[in-house]
């Protein structure tokens, strides 16, 4: 027969063993959220930044990639000007500076 105080002992062990791996996946379940948690607060307070405090950076350097000053000569003839349909072969004539006078 089986001592009923081996029964016992036996079935505490088990209760306090269950009992520590429950406080310690608690313990990663609420570590893992304030990982995920402190990440998040990382990446709304680097938006912050880039967007409220230090936007002029980032302004001035997509202005210089997008916008650009070019001078053009324009090519005239003496006498008339043609301004060239895109879609057509027609050439429409103008009159320049020096023929309306």
């Amino acid at each position: 027969m089986v001592d009923p105080r081996k029964r016992q002992t036996g079935k505490k062990q088990q209760s306090i063993t269950s009992r520590n791996s429950a406080s310690v996946e608690m313990w990663r379940f609420y570590l893992m959220w304030g990982v995920v948690l402190l990440c998040f607060i990382a990446l709304i307070g680097r938006a912050f930044y880039v967007q409220i405090v230090n936007h002029d950076f980032l302004q001035n350097k997509a202005n210089a990639k997008i916008l650009r000053t070019e001078s053009i000569k324009a090519m005239r003839e003496r006498e008339r000007s043609f301004i060239f349909l895109r879609n057509s072969a027609r050439s429409i004539p103008t009159a320049s500076a020096s023929s309306s006078k």
